[in-house]
């Protein structure tokens, strides 16, 4: 065949090798590198769906889908909410506004981010006016659920830039919100991160297992550098579905965000966060000397399952 004559008759025979290790990541390499929050969420799954992502620089071909890619919808939900609360600042500004003022303010927003975000030469006149009917109706919903929370707040910082050095991986990372909060027991620090998709859960901010190590990673090593905050207290997911708007939360000062029972909670907070600066931390030195392996918690339903052929397979296969 083609591929024998190109090797010649000279190679021998061809083995998979006992031990095939993983260098390190050099100075030179970790140059061309762009990792960012999402290297963590690989990493903690399993080692090897990182380095496959981020070293060997695998990725996945998009696969069709019916309807405006939620990528799309999630990116013009941003750029909303983005532009909203640099025009109007706090929450006592969104309380002054009335209903029909808000539904305003969101459609004017929309309007001038529609045609970057969703052209219509692209998607076509008639997804478009659906879709800002949907964007108007989840974000109006999703800023009245925000009036219902218990403690005034200022937003401090939208779509922030940092660029932290965690155990020596460099960063680069985009924070959408850091809110000062005025809590019964003084002034506190929020990170939200919006959310559009089916879930929003702190289950997987469990310091054991952490499947969603994005806002863990912020409060513990981005969000002081990028809003300028002394610390930070809390974290949150936005979550903006379709009629079913949500503030999951977890903070220094209050289980649930729109309920009034409120408590000091600082020292497990303070807990908490050295678990995520852990956890967070040794995952980058692991990466940057190398580990590869697979978990053997690893399934076909994995979130990177599509990378496990690289691997030879789950490890129950093997």
């Amino acid at each position: 065949s083609a591929l024998e004559a190109s090797l010649g008759t000279n190679h021998g025979d061809l083995h998979w090798p006992d031990e095939d290790p993983v260098p390190a990541v050099s100075v030179d390499e970790q140059a061309g590198l762009r990792p960012d929050s999402a290297l963590f969420k690989a990493w903690f799954e399993s080692p090897f769906f990182a380095f496959c992502q981020y070293r060997l620089g695998v990725e996945v071909l998009p696969e069709p889908a019916q309807g405006l890619d939620a990528r799309v919808q999630g990116t013009l939900v941003h750029a909303v909410l983005e532009a909203f609360w640099r025009e109007v600042g706090s929450s006592a500004a969104l309380a002054a506004l009335g209903d029909a003022a808000v539904q305003a303010r969101v459609a004017e927003w929309l309007d001038t981010q529609l045609p970057r975000v969703l052209p219509a030469a692209e998607y076509g006149p008639a997804t478009v006016r659906l879709e800002r009917q949907r964007a108007l109706d989840v974000i109006t919903d999703w800023l009245r659920h925000e009036r219902r929370r218990m403690d005034a707040f200022v937003v401090q910082a939208t779509e922030a830039s940092a660029a932290p050095n965690v155990a020596g991986l460099q960063l680069r990372l985009r924070l959408d919100r850091v809110d000062r909060v005025s809590t019964p027991y003084g002034e506190r620090w929020l990170v939200i991160d919006y959310k559009t998709g089916r879930e929003a859960e702190t289950k997987g901010w469990r310091s054991d297992r952490l499947s969603e190590p994005q806002l863990p990673l912020y409060a513990s090593h981005a969000a002081t550098l990028a809003a300028g905050v002394p610390e930070v207290n809390g974290i949150c997911f936005g979550h903006l579905k379709d009629g079913h708007p949500a503030l999951v939360a977890q903070t220094s000062w209050r289980k649930k965000l729109i309920q009034p029972e409120d408590g000091d909670f600082s020292a497990e907070w303070n807990e908490q966060l050295a678990q995520w600066r852990h956890s967070i931390e040794g995952a980058a030195r692991g990466f940057l000397a190398g580990e590869a392996w697979i978990s053997e918690r690893v399934t076909e339903r994995s979130h990177y399952a599509h990378l496990l052929a690289l691997g030879g397979g789950t490890p129950e296969e093997e």
